[in-house]
């Protein structure tokens, strides 16, 4: 879900689009909150448009961050495969190799990246300090003089230019100093692992001991993001425990690769590849694939191949041309199965991942993750003499055999089982050594050479009966998890459509004051015998009817525009309103959870409408749309609780 925006030094940087919520909430707090704060005095337009260039500079200077550690590597001959900007910042997809267990390496591909930030915020506040000195100096220089006799459109400009700069260069402060923590997958985790590395010269143990440190980091973080909600910092709190959120899952994250990577040195993809596959030709018809192969055996994707002759005892071998899943299959329309071929559907072999056989296991699974796809295609280049007239010469021409198939859970089942194997084993040599007893040591022996014949004769019993597991073509069922991406990317279009339609009504309807008092009126008697307990209810009422399907949505936008028009409203009728962004109302913590659950709700109708439209057989698969509702039901109502209480303390704290 990221697009590629362009090439710097061959190294694509691709856009995630998680990054549209972050961009809107930086130019959102910049331009309502943070600039009226530090330069009042302008315009709602002029503070949108230092929200807007703010957001920039945020996303450019983790752009020249992520670009500094990409540099250092390609130094150092690794690969970087992208940059991506995301939710969290950026990341570089660097080939990690093994100059990870090279200390030197580690750490200067690692500082990099804070010593850029530091230098981009000492550039800009420099250019700041001056800006600030010759605009607002007393000499009697001649910029100093062309200065002075501008207009008032210039002096917003020069102010937009300071604001600017000095935000520029405290992000890049904050940017440096914040990765210099020492947890991964910060760059500070990498240093850390970098000095553990050249004082314990252990690199599996030096990973473990940052991982540790990084955890115990990010449970502080959370604490302390505990007590600012306490003491009443409620946002500043949020951020916090979202912060340590991240980290500990970033440090978890990265000890579970470096295991499964450790699991799986030393094993290569011929040694527990699946070769006895079922695969399909691409000249027989959609109707005959869904009938002869995917309903015979059950299987959701079938390598397409052609037979060609070839110099085995068989006869011939099977040139890989592409795949067929079940999901394009039941997409073709009934009437044209049995004219529409398989290579009409297929994906090509391009878009697959083909490897050799003498290809490490790690590297497949890491291909998977990276590309999202739950396959590996096995093939090994083959010769054939080709005639095209008689008379000429034949000439070699080279096709790709498919000799085998390995999923992405026949990996990770391969990785766990050898670790717990090596466990095993260094439990039964340490019991050995300690009781002197030989036995044990040659039971710990034997295991391995076990472990390894089977390896070498491919008799796991998951592979023999291969199955296509997982990610690279979602599962319809699974799409619209909780916590899946396109779950979130629907929360992110409802809290959109909530704050457009919240937009609209503030801002856009044009309200005469006998129709602002009218409303006031009947908002003022509305909130007149208000109480904690009533502000749920009411907020609770509306949250369900937002999560019926279909009309949620509609209910969600008439709700947020009815809203929006209270403060057009107020704004009409009080000068003192009329100065405050409308959005104003949505840094408020209560606004905040307000939004979040109001999101969830509108998103959960829609995502219901899109599966009930789509799903012909909804009696047998009720229990995918209910249980993920109510689950969502209770979140919301949760957070509405919340917001209730921390609304009800605001109000009787400043006594409205």
């Amino acid at each position: 879900m990221s697009i590629q925006i362009t090439k710097i030094k061959g190294i694509p940087i691709r856009l995630h689009f998680t990054l549209i919520v972050v961009f809107f909430l930086i130019a959102w707090t910049l331009s309502a909150g943070l600039m009226p704060e530090i330069h009042p005095g302008l315009t709602r337009v002029q503070y949108l448009i230092i929200g807007i260039l703010g957001a920039i500079t945020s996303f450019t200077s983790i752009l020249l961050h992520e670009f500094a550690h990409s540099i250092v590597a390609s130094r150092y001959g690794l690969k970087v495969r992208q940059i991506v900007l995301f939710i969290f910042g950026g990341v570089s997809d660097i080939e990690e190799g093994d100059s990870s267990k090279d200390f030197h390496k580690e750490f200067k591909i690692a500082i990099a990246g804070p010593i850029t930030s530091f230098v981009m915020a000492a550039l800009l506040g420099l250019s700041w300090w001056v800006l600030v000195s010759v605009t607002h100096g007393t000499t009697s220089s001649p910029t100093t003089i062309i200065i002075t006799m501008a207009n008032i459109n210039n002096n917003a400009i020069i102010i937009i230019a300071e604001a600017i700069l000095q935000y520029g260069a405290i992000i890049n402060t904050i940017l440096g100093g914040f990765n210099l923590v020492p947890a991964f997958p910060l760059d500070g985790g990498r240093i850390l692992r970098s000095a553990l590395l050249r004082w314990k010269k252990d690199y599996d143990q030096s990973t473990k001991v940052a991982v540790r440190i990084g955890t115990d980091i990010s449970y502080v973080f959370m604490a302390v993001g505990f007590i600012f909600m306490l003491t009443g910092s409620f946002i500043g709190g949020i951020w916090l425990l979202f912060i340590g959120w991240f980290l500990n899952r970033g440090a978890q994250f990265y000890l579970e690769q470096h295991q499964i990577s450790t699991a799986l040195s030393g094993v290569y993809i011929k040694d527990i590849m699946n070769t006895r596959f079922v695969s399909v030709r691409p000249d027989i018809t959609v109707n005959e694939l869904l009938n002869n192969y995917f309903n015979a055996y059950r299987k959701r994707e079938f390598p397409v191949v052609s037979r060609e002759g070839g110099e085995y005892a068989t006869g011939y071998y099977y040139n890989l041309l592409g795949a067929v899943t079940a999901k394009r299959a039941q997409k073709v329309p009934e009437r044209i199965r049995d004219q529409m071929k398989v290579q009409e559907i297929m994906v090509p072999k391009d878009d697959l991942i083909v490897m050799k056989s003498n290809s490490l296991a790690d590297d497949a699974l890491r291909r998977m993750f990276r590309e999202n796809k739950s396959m590996v295609f096995i093939c090994e280049e083959e010769s054939k003499k080709v005639v095209e007239k008689e008379g000429l010469e034949p000439y070699q021409q080279r096709g790709q055999r498919l000799v085998g198939l390995i999923s992405k859970t026949d990996i990770l089942n391969i990785a766990k089982e050898k670790e717990e194997f090596d466990k095993t084993v260094e439990k039964l040599a340490v019991s050995g050594s300690g009781s002197g007893n030989s036995n044990s040591r040659n039971q710990a022996v034997t295991s391995r050479s076990n472990f390894e014949k089977r390896l070498s004769t491919s008799s796991y019993p998951s592979l023999a009966t291969h199955s296509y597991p997982s990610s690279s073509y979602n599962d319809k069922n699974n799409k619209f998890n909780i916590i899946s991406r396109w779950r979130f990317l629907f929360f992110v279009v409802g809290v959109i459509v909530f704050i457009i339609a919240y937009s609209v009504g503030a801002t856009l309807v044009h309200i005469n004051p006998n129709q602002a008092e009218f409303i006031k009126a009947h908002f003022q008697e509305q909130i007149k015998v208000i109480s904690q307990y009533g502000i749920f209810a009411n907020n609770v009422k509306v949250a369900l009817g937002m999560f019926i399907p279909g009309l949620g949505i509609t209910s969600g936008t008439f709700y947020a525009f009815s809203t929006g028009l209270v403060f057009n409203a107020l704004s009409t009728i009080s000068p003192a309103v009329s100065n405050i962004s409308p959005l104003i109302v949505f840094l408020t913590p209560f606004g905040i959870l307000e939004i979040i659950a109001y999101g969830i709700a509108i998103s959960r109708s829609g995502i219901l409408s899109y599966q009930l439209i789509k799903d012909t057989n909804r009696r047998n698969s009720w229990r995918k749309y209910v249980i993920p509702t109510v689950i969502e039901i209770g979140i919301v109502v949760t957070i509405l609780l919340i917001a209730a209480m921390v609304e009800w303390q605001m109000i009787r704290t400043l006594r409205i």
